[in-house]
């Protein structure tokens, strides 16, 4: 059925008393996992039992590893801008916090989920040190966060 490794299977009974029930599980496995069904009607008559050569019927991805955030870069290059560079080792999206203190105060929020990223700040004061975090955010919600750190903005400064 195309399911690389091994396969771990379970079974449990969840009843519904009508066609919208919900069925909910837990778990400390990460990965793909693939739901098959059986409906009972009232006087107890059933539909074939699924195999694994049946189509599933429903699949989730299951992630319980927040994400990693490394190779941070961040450098002005221009009067006014500066670009932040970093990898998560999952795709994520996120928001960096920044600004001209250590209590930040303004977010960029990126958008597209990736496991490279670059983003660029502009309208930032020149000369000025910036501090920023990054918050990295997998399709599963789980966050990872870097420390606060800071960067130079003096790029194209001319000193007096």
């Amino acid at each position: 059925c195309g399911l690389d490794g091994p396969v771990e299977w379970s079974s449990s009974t969840y009843v519904s008393t009508d066609a919208n029930g919900v069925f909910a599980f837990t778990t400390d496995k990460e990965g793909d996992w693939y739901f098959y069904t059986q409906a009972y009607d009232a006087a107890g008559n059933a539909e074939p039992v699924p195999d694994s050569g049946t189509p599933a019927k429903g699949h989730t991805y299951v992630d319980i590893t927040a994400p990693v955030i490394t190779n941070i870069k961040a450098s002005a290059f221009s009067p006014a801008a500066a670009s932040i560079e970093w990898t998560t080792d999952d795709e994520t999206t996120a928001v960096i916090d920044y600004g001209l203190t250590p209590s930040l105060g303004t977010q960029f929020t990126e958008t597209s989920s990736s496991k490279t990223h670059s983003i660029i700040l502009t309208g930032l004061l020149n000369p000025a040190d910036i501090y920023y975090k990054i918050t990295a955010t997998n399709k599963t919600g789980l966050k990872a966060q870097s420390r606060s750190r800071k960067f130079r903005q003096d790029a194209g400064h001319k000193k007096k």
